[in-house]
C-alpha cells in the first residue's frame, strides 16, 4: 500500500558502510525530526517519527551525533525550543512551535542560496555558464589549539612547561576551482587584514587558472 511504499523508499540506501561519516550537531532525534519535517516540507509524504527512527538507525554509522563539548548549537533554536518546552498552555507552545518553524525555514532557505551559489560558481568554472557568472568563495579559520607546533608530544614533565606556539590556518574554498590554505606564524595578527592578503592571494590563483582555460573571471564575487 501507499505506507508500505513510502517506508521502501525511505529506506533505499547504498552500502552505509561505504558512505563517509557525516556529523550532526548535538541535538535530541525529536529536534533532529523537526529539522527533517521544515527539509520535506514541499513533499507530499513526510516519514512519522517512528519510520523516521528506523531510518536513524540504518544510517547510525554515516550520521553521528556530536557532543555537546563538540559543536556549539544555535541559540535562537536553543531558546525556542526551551521555550515551547516550558509552554504553560497549548496555543503557548503553538506558537513558540512556530516561531521555530519559521527559524528552520530561514536556515534552510540561507542553504539552499549558498547551494545554489557554489552550483553556479563550478558552472562558471567550467564554462558552461555565460552569462551572469559567479565565483563563489567560502573562507573560515581553523580551530588554534589542534595547530599548536610540535603538535604530538609526550606529556612528560620537562616538557609541560614547553612553550608551543599556535599557527595561524586559514581554509578558502573556492567552487569549482580548489581548496587553499594559508598557514601563518603566531605573531601574525589574525584580523582584516590577513583575510583580505589569503583572500587576494586566491583571487590571483582564480585569475590564473581562468586564463588557462581561455575564460573571462566571473563577473560576480559572492
Amino acid at each position: 500500500d501507499e505506507d508500505v511504499a513510502m517506508d521502501e523508499n525511505f529506506f533505499v540506501t547504498p552500502d552505509v558502510d561505504t558512505k563517509p561519516v557525516k556529523y550532526i550537531p548535538p541535538c535530541s532525534t525529536l529536534d533532529f525530526y523537526d529539522t527533517y519535517c521544515q527539509f520535506e516540507r514541499s513533499s507530499e509524504s513526510v516519514a512519522s517519527l517512528s519510520t523516521f527512527r528506523r531510518a536513524l538507525q540504518v544510517w547510525r554509522k554515516a550520521l553521528k551525533f556530536r557532543r555537546v563539548t563538540q559543536h556549539a548549537k544555535c541559540s535562537v533554536c536553543a531558546k525556542l525550543q526551551k521555550m515551547r518546552k516550558e509552554a504553560a498552555t497549548a496555543a503557548e507552545r503553538e506558537f513558540y512551535h512556530e516561531d521555530l518553524t519559521q527559524h528552520l525555514r530561514q536556515m534552510f532557505m540561507d542553504r539552499a542560496m549558498d547551494a545554489r551559489f557554489g552550483k553556479l560558481s563550478e558552472e562558471s568554472a567550467l564554462g558552461t555558464l555565460t552569462d551572469g557568472t559567479v565565483l563563489s568563495i567560502a573562507m573560515d579559520g581553523m580551530d588554534q589549539a589542534k595547530f599548536r607546533c610540535p603538535r604530538n608530544i609526550c606529556n612528560t614533565k620537562e616538557l609541560e612547561s614547553l612553550w608551543r606556539p599556535v599557527l595561524h590556518v586559514t581554509g578558502l574554498l573556492t567552487e569549482g576551482i580548489g581548496e587553499f590554505y594559508y598557514i601563518a606564524e603566531a605573531d601574525c595578527k589574525k584580523n582584516s587584514d590577513m583575510n583580505c592578503q589569503c583572500l587576494s592571494l586566491v583571487l590571483e590563483k582564480v585569475q590564473e587558472t581562468f586564463a588557462a582555460k581561455l575564460l573571462v573571471v566571473p563577473q560576480h564575487l559572492v
